[in-house]
């Protein structure tokens, strides 16, 4: 077993914290947010020589799961050394020496109702495919009985890193599994994960989570939210959802993979890319939202095009990407392979790394409160939720 927590500073707000994350071939830091697929293919796609695990120092892999696949794993001899194949690629696209990757096997609704019967072979997978691909952690949601898939994990040595649904409907389901898991030995279970959903969605288990942050962190385990959006849903400030959660329960965030690149409309009478109506979204750092760029946000200086620019200051035909899609000058030329996109998830993924460092200071010194405030529209949203808080 090689992923250990230790941990490091603490801050009065919420009892967020620092970790240091070990691994077979490393450490990092936490808060941290985790780089995806949609990551690495936006970087291939607009040719970006930018190593964007430098910092993270991880990697998840999203595979989703459906009937016809679910049936491949349990019935078609040799299809391990298929999937192995095909994700290996993601592994070894990574340039950042000795990563640590998670892969994340994610059941479809359909597959849920179909895995009762079939969860030790579908567990058992799994951590051979883990095994396969060299990793030292499987991401498996908990169905029912966390021990059943944590024994096979043992048995297969492979850290197991169990998903909740923070949204499961009946809570005293959800609150055992809960326990369960949190009262494991961190050697077996050294990050707990749960599937994203805002506090105002999931009260009940933001409240346990909490209550119990302190304790998870002295037990030396960390928590993982998965299937983050992008945006925090039913937000009207394009809150970023992966800045959001670790000022409630999370030192390791991951956006969800939904599979397949960004689409581009296409008209057709002559089948060529057309200019999206709406203009491409940015992540803004000053207050840590993912939003089209309004003139006032400039004049206020709270997005200053000249510094986020310098991001792209060793490609000078990305950086002159970058101003058209701030202006909203775009054309044809630039969505014909969906360009502006793939640069608007790049620059978020150079921008979030250093705000998570900076994250990470402010809990070091007891003042993240001070870093939120700096932030007004996450400020206004945190605060808001928290007014829906209720300490034991």
């Amino acid at each position: 077993m090689v992923i250990s927590i230790s941990p490091q500073g603490r801050d009065s707000f919420n009892d967020i914290s620092t970790l240091n994350i070990d691994y077979k071939n490393g450490r990092f830091r936490t808060p941290m947010r985790i780089v995806n697929r949609h990551d690495l293919n936006a970087k291939d796609k607009i040719g970006a020589n930018i190593p964007l695990t430098q910092n993270s120092h991880s990697l998840l892999i999203q595979e989703w799961i459906n009937p016809s696949t679910l049936d491949s794993i349990l019935n078609t001899n040799g299809y391990l050394r298929t999937m192995a194949y095909r994700l290996r690629k993601y592994v070894d696209r990574v340039k950042t020496p000795n990563p640590l990757v998670f892969l994340y096997p994610t059941l479809t609704n359909d597959s849920i109702e179909l895995i009762d019967n079939n969860i030790r072979d579908f567990a058992t997978f799994c951590c051979d495919l883990a095994n396969e691909l060299g990793l030292e952690s499987i991401l498996l949601p908990i169905v029912k009985d966390a021990k059943e898939i944590k024994d096979i994990c043992n048995r297969k040595n492979v850290q197991l890193i169990p998903i909740l649904n923070l949204k499961e409907h009946d809570f005293s389901s959800f609150k055992k599994k809960y326990y369960d898991i949190r009262n494991s030995d961190p050697q077996d279970i050294p990050i707990i994960g749960f599937r994203f959903y805002s506090f105002p969605s999931a009260n009940l288990a933001y409240n346990l989570i909490m209550d119990d942050f302190e304790k998870i962190h002295e037990n030396n385990q960390a928590t993982m939210l998965v299937d983050v959006d992008r945006l925090l849903p039913g937000n009207p400030s394009n809150i970023s959802a992966p800045h959001y959660g670790p000022f409630f329960i999370a030192d390791l965030v991951a956006e969800r993979y939904a599979g397949g690149g960004p689409r581009n409309e296409e008209d057709s009478e002559n089948n060529r890319p057309v200019k999206p109506v709406k203009p491409v979204k940015l992540f803004c750092k000053d207050d840590l939202v993912t939003s089209t760029i309004e003139q006032s946000l400039i004049d206020s200086g709270r997005f200053n095009i000249k510094e986020e620019a310098k991001l792209f200051s060793n490609d000078k035909q990305l950086q002159e990407l970058f101003y058209r899609v701030v202006n909203n000058q775009t054309d044809a030329g630039d969505w014909k392979d969906n360009r502006p996109m793939y640069i608007s998830r790049v620059h978020e993924n150079m921008r979030t790394r250093p705000e998570m460092s900076s994250l990470q200071k402010n809990i070091d010194s007891n003042t993240a409160s001070d870093y939120l405030q700096d932030k007004y529209l996450m400020n206004e949203t945190v605060l808001q939720h928290m007014k829906l808080r209720k300490t034991s």
